[in-house]
């Protein structure tokens, strides 16, 4: 039996009623449908070091290390001094462990100090060159968020 054309375009129109009304309910819920992500936090960055995914880690720690949170400057340095991740430059990971090691102990987080004196002392006393003492200011400018350096 074949529709008659009146009959074809009540049906239409009310398909796209239909369609209109879901549209707009969609709309107004949207973030009920399709709520947004849930932003990064330090304890996923933890997450990442437990799971030895550290490249991941820096990539969620550090901004929150920037902000000045001192747990997160802690466990950036540490994965840097402790070169967890292989960037064929470990004079620079030592200089970017003391940029936040430096920074966690100033708001006296835990053996924070200590691993900065440390770094400090590998930094002074292992034969690193003149050229990477004035790499360290390019680093920490670099660590502090400035694409470039100081």
């Amino acid at each position: 039996m074949a529709l008659e054309t009146s009959h074809k375009v009540q049906i239409a129109i009310a398909v796209l009623g239909l369609v209109g009304t879901l549209t707009v309910a969609g709309i107004a819920n949207w973030d009920k449908i399709f709520p947004p992500p849930t932003p990064p936090s330090i304890e996923l960055g933890l997450k990442f070091m437990a799971e030895e995914r550290y490249k991941e880690a820096v990539a969620v720690l550090k901004p929150f290390a920037r902000e000045g949170d001192a747990r997160a400057q802690y466990y950036v340095a540490r994965i840097y001094d402790m070169e967890w991740i292989e960037s064929g430059d470990p004079v620079g990971d030592k200089i970017r462990a003391s940029y936040w090691y430096k920074k966690a102990a100033a708001q006296n987080f835990e053996d924070s100090q200590s691993c900065y004196e440390r770094v400090e002392n590998y930094l002074n006393t292992e034969g690193v060159s003149a050229a990477d003492q004035v790499r360290r200011f390019f680093i920490w400018g670099e660590e502090s968020g400035h694409r470039e350096g100081i």
